[in-house]
């Protein structure tokens, strides 16, 4: 709603715009303007693309990465615009208790499990994925 002023002139009080309803509040009379072609224009939005097409990745392994470094693999069911996750067949991979950047060859099944989008960090194909020496590394020796 846009608040209209009125000014008072040569004795009469004048509108500088047409309105629909009139409110008066402390010597300053204001007045809203009820849009009505914004409602149309508002169906009109059009729905929010998302910046990852995951239909292709549909009944398909796929491998996801969250915030705080837990990895999960499974078969991806479906999913919504804020990218939360229903993977079927789960996997998680487990973690190395003195280093936590170090994934280890232990794993555990979830089943069937659904991933917060705002948790998700990263979402690839679980046959696209290959590990590689980390190249900032000192090596020793």
């Amino acid at each position: 709603m846009d608040i209209v002023m009125f000014t008072y002139e040569n004795e009469h009080w004048i509108l500088k715009s047409e309105t629909q309803r009139c409110i008066y509040e402390c010597s300053c009379i204001c007045a809203f303007k009820e849009k009505t072609g914004d409602k149309d224009k508002e169906k009109e939005k059009k729905k929010k693309e998302t910046i990852l097409d995951l239909a292709k990745y549909l009944d398909k392994s796929i491998r996801v990465k969250f915030s705080g470094g837990r990895e999960a693999s499974g078969v991806l069911k479906g999913y919504d615009p804020l990218l939360n996750l229903v993977l079927d067949d789960t996997t998680e991979y487990l973690r190395d208790p003195d280093d936590p950047y170090k994934l280890t060859e232990d794993t555990r099944s979830l089943g069937l499990v659904v991933c917060r989008g705002t948790s998700v960090v990263l979402i690839c194909p679980a046959d696209g994925m290959e590990a590689i020496a980390n190249p900032f590394v000192q090596q020793e020796g």
